[in-house]
């Protein structure tokens, strides 16, 4: 089962990737509209989700991303 599990959150990591990749990718701040874009996106996804975007944005060195999605996580209510 724990084999599955892993195999699951690979899967997800994988897709996550390919989705915010090029936000990740960012050389420049976006425009307003483009995280306006992915502001909505990202309110409906989960706490979970969104850490691992940020903490694959900073590993990247995406700082603008990851700094961004720590002040989006603060305005969140706690679940």
């Amino acid at each position: 089962m724990e084999n599955r599990l892993l195999q699951i959150e690979k899967a997800w990591e994988q897709a996550l990737g390919d989705i915010f990749q090029p936000y990740v990718d960012l050389k420049r701040e976006p425009t307003a509209s483009a995280m306006e874009a992915f502001r909505t996106v990202l309110g409906s996804t989960d706490h979970d989700i969104r850490r691992h975007i940020a903490r694959t944005a900073a590993r990247q060195g995406s700082t603008f991303l990851s700094r961004y999605l720590v002040e989006e996580d603060w305005r969140r209510p706690s679940p």
